[in-house]
């Protein structure tokens, strides 16, 4: 669902997952972490590009790499918890 030329970066010093996208603006997802697991307490993509798909990107690419990290999440904000209750590929990752 990440377009090819998005990247989300991992910023763990400000505690986000961030991205640039292509045709502007920028989406982080905050996060506060608890030893193993990440509790997903903030999304948000520019107000003025919702509805494109951005969130499903910024989601995708941060959670990959929480995968590939082998941690856990617990989705806080209503867009994670709903992100996650649609996409099965995901619920591997709950605490």
């Amino acid at each position: 669902m990440t377009d090819s030329n998005d990247k989300v970066v991992h910023e763990p010093e400000q505690q986000r997952y961030v991205v640039h996208f292509d045709n502007g603006g920028q989406g982080e997802l905050v996060y506060r972490r608890e030893n193993d697991t990440l509790h997903l307490v903030h999304s948000e993509v520019p107000a003025n590009r919702r509805g494109e798909g951005l969130g499903a990107r910024l989601m995708s690419g941060a959670l990959g790499q929480i995968e590939a990290e082998q941690l856990k999440v617990v989705p806080v904000c209503r867009y994670t918890k709903h992100y996650i209750a649609r996409n099965a590929r995901w619920q591997t990752l709950l605490a």
